[in-house]
């Protein structure tokens, strides 16, 4: 063998042994051994490595994010952000141009646009001229926006026709198909059919008792109204002859001869002249209870009317309507002078002078209707149910 000692062979027993050499192959091996585990220990400090750098690149990205999160890192643009927020939008006064901010600092009034370019807060706009314009030129009123809430207020707001307005608008006694303005005071420019229009202080669809002739108008206003009062009217000769008095129907002519009047509907086949209506039950209606539309159907007679008659009750006000101590929610009028049908709830009313909304302890009463002041008496209490206080039907008269 090649590892045995060279004196044993010669039966020397003094003789030493010494490692038996090896061949090329076992030296490589050997080699390549060493260089293995190398390499493993190599790798595992290549692991440890990367492991601490991705842990360190960890803990910067959680301190960034969590700066982030609190508002409190530095790319944070706070300052802007909270201007966005509470920038408040500016709206426009009555005489700037609108358009840009489509919104209005006047109560009541619109932004309304001229064209592309310009618009004007206003409480109304009508399309065409508009004679208070320094410049005449159309408006198409289209509105911008929303309407300001509030009730419009003509306080220090007088304005004046523009000079152009005298120079080239119509007279009342024009057809002002045309120009589509007016220079009287008061007055606008209305059209009858598509080839006829004319100045006028108000218009209604219908017969015009101040027209030359009483066919119908459409009553189409073609521009805005010239500031100012309009004089006084006076109705046509035709008028007369043609319309209907305060006793007959004026279903069929839709104009009254009786000056201060105006023809209002009842319903599709009865129409009356009156100084004026109110939509409902009609206690002075000598013909039934039947409720009036009260829809003017033409223009009102000029002239003031006469003083009214005395009105008295139809007859079948005492036969139909309900005394004080009745439940008058059906009826929706009541028989004694004075008294007004007031609903407690729905299906359930009475006849009193006066209600107290939202109030239980409150009168059926007569005496504690007329007093209307609360009384707590067992008389004048109820069941305790609130009062809406909606008003069914007409006062009686006195």
């Amino acid at each position: 063998s090649s590892s045995a000692c060279a004196g044993q062979k010669n039966g020397n027993s003094r003789a030493h042994c010494r490692p038996a050499m090896v061949d090329g192959t076992d030296e490589e091996m050997l080699v390549t051994e060493s260089q293995g585990v190398l390499a493993m220990r190599g790798w595992r400090i290549k692991t440890v490595l990367f492991s601490a750098v991705s842990l360190l690149f960890s803990a910067m990205f959680c301190v960034q994010f969590s700066a982030l999160i609190s508002h409190k890192g530095p790319t944070l643009a706070t300052p802007e952000v909270l201007e966005v927020k509470v920038e408040k939008k500016v709206c426009t006064g009555r005489a700037a141009n609108c358009n840009e901010t489509k919104c209005c600092t006047d109560a009541g009034t619109q932004c309304y646009a001229k064209n592309a370019d310009f618009a004007m807060c206003r409480n109304e706009c009508v399309p065409g001229l508009d004679p208070v314009d320094p410049f005449p030129t159309q408006w198409s009123c289209k509105a911008l926006g929303e309407r300001t809430p509030g009730q419009f207020s003509y306080n220090g707001w007088d304005p004046k026709p523009a000079a152009w307005v005298h120079k080239n608008c119509s007279s009342a006694s024009a057809n002002c198909l045309n120009t589509g303005c007016c220079k009287d005071d008061g007055h606008a420019c209305f059209g009858k059919n598509s080839s006829y229009a004319r100045c006028k202080p108000d218009c209604i669809d219908g017969v015009d008792p101040t027209d030359i002739d009483s066919k119908p108008w459409k009553c189409k206003q073609l521009g805005g109204m010239t500031p100012g009062h309009a004089g006084p009217t006076q109705a046509a000769d035709w008028v007369d002859k043609e319309c209907a008095s305060v006793i007959s129907s004026c279903a069929k002519s839709r104009c009254c001869k009786d000056s201060g009047h105006a023809c209002f509907e009842k319903n599709a086949s009865f129409a009356q002249c009156r100084p004026r209506c109110t939509p409902g039950m009609d206690l002075t209606d000598r013909n039934d209870w039947k409720s009036w539309t009260c829809k003017q159907l033409g223009g009102r007679t000029p002239g003031a009317h006469s003083p009214p008659h005395p009105q008295k009750l139809a007859p079948w006000v005492k036969k139909h309507c309900s005394d004080y101590h009745e439940n008058c929610a059906s009826s929706k009028c009541c028989k004694d002078p004075t008294a007004q049908c007031y609903e407690q709830f729905p299906g359930q009313a009475k006849c009193m002078f006066k209600c107290l909304k939202d109030h239980k302890d409150f009168a059926h009463h007569k005496q504690c209707a007329k007093e209307a002041k609360g009384n707590t008496s067992k008389t004048c209490k109820y069941d305790g149910k609130t009062w809406t206080c909606k008003k069914l039907g007409p006062r009686t008269l006195r």
